[in-house]
């Protein structure tokens, strides 16, 4: 799966700096007119590449207009969240029509970290996989966009990091946590789980894997996507609307 986007795609800074100054122009204004549509969008944000997950979402924060736009970075639950049932505070952060919710750390990272760090059995861990896929599944027939981005390091570009983080205080953070650690120490079990993980939540949601070795490619390719996915819903016609809403 993963080999198919590690091509070793690399974007000029001439090249990044001309395609950079047209996405954010017509970003802009697509969310203008996302604005009067009927429906939501919800972009997550996950992969192999922790740190690249972190860089990609502040750069969808900047590039955005911020009047349509709220970021969601979940961390551990607070003591009211860890009282109610998981997905809970998901549904709390869900944007309103016409604006666009972007969301890192939540329910794949969520169900991925429990299988990395041996927290969930086989049982669980399918469990975990089908809870992620009925709430995205409902999401997609409330008429919600949702696009889900995973951002994949090759093995040369992982062990660069690896060795980054542990060399460099600023970038500790990186191995911090033990799941962290584990997508850099140990990647065949790693990545093998996070093929299990995307092929079992891949419908009716797709994921779009994003070579992230290269910072300029990386950003272009979700900030471009992410734009193309947005002018073709809003050419559309508007979705029906659920069962439980006709009358």
């Amino acid at each position: 799966m993963f080999e198919a986007v590690e091509t070793g795609a690399e974007v000029s800074k001439a090249d990044h700096a001309r395609r950079e100054a047209a996405v954010r122009e017509r970003l802009v204004q697509v969310q203008q007119r996302l604005r009067q549509a009927p429906f939501s969008v919800v972009v997550t944000v996950a992969g192999d590449d922790r740190r690249g997950q972190r860089e990609v979402v502040n750069l969808l924060a900047e590039w955005l207009d911020p009047r349509g736009v709220e970021v969601n970075v979940f961390t551990h639950p607070s003591g009211e969240e860890a009282e109610r049932p998981l997905f809970w505070r998901y549904w709390r952060a869900l944007p309103a029509a016409g604006r666009i919710g972007v969301f890192a750390d939540a329910w794949f990272e969520h169900a991925l970290s429990r299988r990395l760090v041996k927290d969930a059995g086989k049982e669980t861990w399918a469990g975990d996989l089908e809870a992620c896929r009925r709430f995205e599944e409902l999401l997609h027939a409330d008429g919600t966009l949702v696009l889900k981005y995973f951002l994949h390091l090759d093995a040369a570009s992982a062990r660069r990091h690896l060795k980054k983080a542990r060399a460099d205080r600023a970038q500790r953070w990186q191995i911090a946590g033990k799941a962290n650690r584990l997508l850099l120490t140990d990647r065949d079990r790693s990545l093998r789980i996070c093929e299990q993980a995307l092929a079992a939540t891949g419908s009716p949601c797709a994921w779009t894997l994003v070579e992230s070795a290269d910072r300029r490619h990386r950003d272009l390719t979700v900030a471009e996507h992410l734009l193309a996915a947005l002018d073709a819903r809003l050419a559309s016609p508007a979705p029906a609307k659920p069962r439980s809403e006709e009358r």
